[in-house]
């Protein structure tokens, strides 16, 4: 099965249609640092953990996604440093 069939928006729909995603990078007293900005960005690849309700572990996902374009853009406060 596709990933993009897999992942679903907030009501259900399943996510088809390349979109603008914006990725922010928070500095250690989580203020942004600066933000990626991907340009017709469609999911790829979804992987998740195998829920154990016995374990202590973190449960960890990951997104991939790509892209046709890729922005960095520096936070005010970031260009201030």
């Amino acid at each position: 099965m596709r990933p993009a069939a897999i992942l679903r928006c907030g009501r259900g729909r399943a996510i088809r249609n390349p979109r603008t995603v914006t990725v922010t990078l928070l500095d250690a007293r989580r203020e942004p640092a600066c933000a990626y900005v991907l340009k017709q960005a469609r999911p790829v690849k979804w992987t998740g953990p195998a829920l154990d309700a016995t374990s202590h572990d973190l449960a960890m996902e990951e997104l991939e996604l790509t892209a046709d374009d890729l922005e960095v853009r520096p936070t005010r406060r970031a260009t201030d440093d």
